[in-house]
């Protein structure tokens, strides 16, 4: 018989703040069978006020922080993290070198190519970075070095079809190395919703919306300060909850004080499945998104969610089935919103669905098995 070894797997992003890369990575650590596949993470720190997911990996010996690998780009540090990584991949000799995110994606890739690694390479796109994160300018500098980045890369994975579309319209690889791999999670079961409520401190009768994700420009948190004054001046019974931290935070929550606005900030929390059962919607405001997985959270608890129409919100939220999509106007997110809160038998219906819909299409072994066959596949 012939002697065989693990797929040795070496993965790198830049850093495992909480959200749904790192969600994913974790999953693939925690879930790809040892005697299978050897895997090992490099990464490096978060920025201020960021939490750090790495708490959940149940083996901590795969993890590798790399000193000076953060997510700002810029000074000398980028070229100590190139050669800490090319020294890292000769040593191990990896099978797969698997990146995540941008900047990995170029130190990592650029880093396979100087050890001269016979590694195959693939990298994901998390997001559509090619709209909204930078101007025009920079946005076209990005995608000329990921079309050069993509003619040595195996294969290019996106979390949605919007996504890998985006790419090729820029001619960011052929059409042959590009393959869509929907993110696959697990949640908790469901908490009675009197229970998650009091266990949060939250009002027991009030019609609650969550929102969970980083206080950045993109995710347009201006538009839920718009909604919570609607609300207020409307004399709706409703709470709004926000989850998460990020630059914007600071800013948002004085607004909230100052006007009195029923906002509840909670920051990071891990407990995601006790915010969303305490919640009635998931709102989500951005003006881009990739595949959300607090969208995928929602759905497996039951729990619709009300969004913009944006990036590969609809490949998650069905519109009429298991929620409600809508243009890019705080009148048309309130309108939606509405329509929940008088009509309590189409939000419980919308939340059926979606757990029927997640259940099938983001489940935890589906995401599994495609990262195996993809592994397998490359090494033949």
């Amino acid at each position: 018989m012939a002697d065989t070894h693990p797929i040795k797997i070496m993965r790198i992003i830049a850093r495992m703040n909480v959200g749904g890369p790192a969600i994913q990575i974790t999953n693939m650590l925690n879930g790809l069978t040892p005697d299978q596949f050897e895997q090992r993470l490099y990464f490096g720190s978060c920025d201020a006020g960021e939490a750090e997911y790495i708490s959940e990996i149940k083996d901590q010996s795969l993890l590798h922080r790399i000193p000076g690998f953060r997510r700002s780009i810029g000074g000398l540090s980028e070229i100590s993290v190139l050669l800490h990584l090319t020294k890292e991949i000769r040593s191990f000799k990896p099978d797969v070198i698997h990146t995540h995110t941008a900047k990995a994606g170029f130190l990592g890739r650029l880093a396979a190519m100087l050890s001269r690694s016979p590694a195959k390479r693939v990298h994901t796109f998390h997001g559509h970075v090619l709209h909204g994160y930078f101007s025009p300018f920079l946005s076209s500098i990005y995608a000329m070095v990921e079309r050069f980045l993509a003619r040595h890369t195996d294969f290019i994975i996106s979390v949605g079809p919007e996504i890998k579309a985006d790419l090729l319209k820029f001619r960011i690889g052929i059409r042959e190395k590009h393959k869509v791999i929907f993110p696959g999670i697990s949640v908790g079961p469901r908490i009675p919703q009197d229970e998650a409520r009091g266990e949060l401190g939250l009002s027991p009768k009030k019609f609650t919306l969550a929102f969970i994700g980083r206080f950045t420009a993109i995710k347009r948190i201006d538009r839920i300060v718009e909604l919570a004054r609607l609300s207020k001046q409307n004399r709706l019974d409703v709470q709004l909850l926000c989850v998460g931290e990020g630059p914007e935070l600071e800013k948002i929550r004085d607004v909230a004080e100052l006007e009195n606005l029923p906002m509840v900030f909670l920051g990071w929390r891990s407990d995601i499945e006790r915010i969303l059962s305490a919640s009635d919607v998931l709102l989500l405001t951005s003006d881009n998104e990739g595949t959300p997985i607090a969208s995928i959270q929602a759905s497996l608890l039951g729990i619709p969610t009300v969004a913009t129409n944006v990036g590969s919100l609809p490949d998650i939220v069905i519109a009429e089935q298991t929620g409600l999509l809508t243009a890019l106007t705080v009148d048309d997110l309130f309108a939606a919103l509405m329509r929940l809160y008088d009509d309590r038998q189409l939000l419980e219906d919308l939340g059926a669905q979606a757990k029927v819909f997640a259940q099938r299409e983001f489940s935890l072994n589906r995401f599994l098995d495609d990262y195996q066959d993809l592994y397998r596949s490359l090494i033949g």
